[in-house]
């Protein structure tokens, strides 16, 4: 028996030519879908580190402002007086207690510290009513997160 060799279609040769790699084009493509999906990881992980700090800065107003009404239960007479109160302002424009401070002037000066050591641009305002009903609003810059003059706040009423 005679064996018959048969003639393949394309030779070792047109084999290696057609897979000699990729085209300039297909890596251009490539390099262009890499850096879009990159760009778009990079702006979903900046978006969450802003949201991120808005949420640690709204946790320390919330934190504070339960620090206050903690040390309004210790001082209850004081604060159901009034000792406490005042109105919406800027910390900065706060000064130290003079000559003998009271328990409440001491407690709200450390607490305005507190405050404008924390938190960005931070106000406060307190007000206590004779039944013993206080709220504590607390309020701050969040341009940080939000990217123009954003100003949040925290509003607590509790009962002494």
């Amino acid at each position: 028996m005679k064996k018959i060799r048969l003639k393949t279609r394309f030779t070792s040769d047109t084999r290696l030519a057609r897979s000699d790699g990729f085209s300039l084009v297909e890596v251009l493509v490539t390099a262009v879908v890499m850096s879009v999906g990159l760009l778009g990881i990079a702006g979903l992980q900046l978006t969450s580190l802003k949201n991120n700090d808005s949420a640690f800065i709204r946790s320390q107003g919330t934190i504070f402002s339960y620090n206050l009404i903690d040390y309004m239960r210790a001082n209850r007479q004081s604060a159901i007086a009034g000792d406490y109160n005042i109105s919406l302002s800027a910390l900065s424009d706060l000064s130290a207690p003079s000559g003998t401070p009271t328990i409440a002037d001491s407690d709200r000066y450390s607490w305005f510290q507190q405050l404008d050591a924390n938190l960005p641009n931070a106000k406060a305002a307190i007000n206590c009513d004779a039944n013993a009903v206080c709220v504590v609003k607390v309020e701050w810059n969040d341009s940080h997160a939000e990217g123009s003059t954003s100003t949040k706040d925290v509003v607590l009423t509790a009962q002494l």
